[in-house]
């Protein structure tokens, strides 16, 4: 019997629980010559059954970059996130912002209804000072911030910058 696919616009989510009752893991096994072992497709219907669960809480993400306009750019980051959001049963509301349109004027309006950050990459010195700005003024207002790539090395800035300040506060008396 042929394995077909389905059309269904949540193909990607219910695809392979289709090719699943189908027999699709024996037709793979029986080709490779493989034995079946133990079958553990319930997580993935655990999975994808999170994915379409009703959420209970829902956090509004600002994804921060160079290159907002191309989403495609962060997918992996993006995926990243929708995997956490579904395994804790939390309803992501994702904002692009570009990185090179922030300033001290514009933070609190931009960020107002924001409930984490996700700095990504950063190419030129341009956007680095301005990140390193940004993570002042998050970490001033208590707002979660994550980072990976380049933008990891602002929030090592940013944070060094902040211990010297300490320091000199400290121990030469001059905050």
């Amino acid at each position: 019997t042929p394995i077909k696919s389905s059309a269904a616009s949540d193909v990607y989510k219910r695809q392979p629980e289709a090719l699943h009752k189908q027999g699709i893991q024996n037709v793979i096994l029986d080709y490779f010559g493989l034995t079946p072992k133990k079958d553990n497709f319930k997580e993935w219907l655990e999975y994808t059954n999170s994915i379409e669960a009703k959420k209970e809480i829902s956090l509004n993400i600002a994804i921060v970059g160079e290159y907002v306009d191309l989403h495609d750019a962060y997918i992996s980051a993006r995926a990243s996130l929708d995997i956490t959001a579904y395994k804790l049963g939390v309803d992501l509301n994702i904002s692009w912002i570009q990185i090179n349109d922030l300033s001290n004027a514009n933070y609190a309006s931009t960020f107002k209804n924001i409930d984490g950050i996700l700095l990504t990459p950063i190419d030129n010195a341009n956007a680095k000072d301005a990140t390193v700005n940004l993570i002042n003024w998050l970490s001033e207002q208590n707002i979660p911030t994550l980072a990976y790539g380049t933008a990891l090395e602002a929030i090592i800035i940013s944070q060094t910058l902040s211990l010297i300040h300490i320091w000199r506060c400290r121990r030469l008396n001059r905050c």
